[in-house]
């Protein structure tokens, strides 16, 4: 009993006073928001600084089967090239390809190109392959 006493004795004696006004408060939280804001986009797009897309995924509504090629050069000059068989209506998909501009071929019957053409590789995505 003599120790809450005690304890309430100094506790009001004390004087309580803010450490900060209101102003320096609104402006430290406007730093936080800010310095979260830069870490989420950093996070957002992870492929936004890579050279390389995480997946591209290729869908057939040709009405057969086809064969699509793609080629491409990496930075040394070497070439690349990947092929994909895609049944009718159905999906394949390539990962870690290399960014920048591949051309392409589609095959849909031994030996008969369809069409031919490039096109420019960003960022993950479908690409739908259709008749014209």
């Amino acid at each position: 009993m003599k120790v809450v006493v005690l304890v309430m004795m100094v506790l009001l004696q004390c004087h309580c006073y803010a450490q900060s006004d209101l102003d320096r408060v609104i402006k430290g939280g406007e730093i936080l928001l800010g310095g979260l804001a830069f870490v989420k986009t950093a996070y957002m797009d992870p492929e936004a600084n890579s050279t390389n897309v995480k997946k591209i995924t290729f869908k057939n509504k040709m009405g057969q089967k086809i064969v699509l090629r793609l080629f491409s050069e990496d930075d040394e000059g070497n070439e690349l090239q990947e092929e994909l068989i895609i049944s009718d209506n159905g999906k394949e998909t390539l990962y870690n390809l290399l960014k920048g501009v591949w051309r392409y071929e589609i095959e849909i019957c031994e030996g008969e190109i369809f069409k031919k053409g490039q096109f420019n590789i960003e960022k993950t995505a479908v690409i739908t392959l259709k008749e014209d």
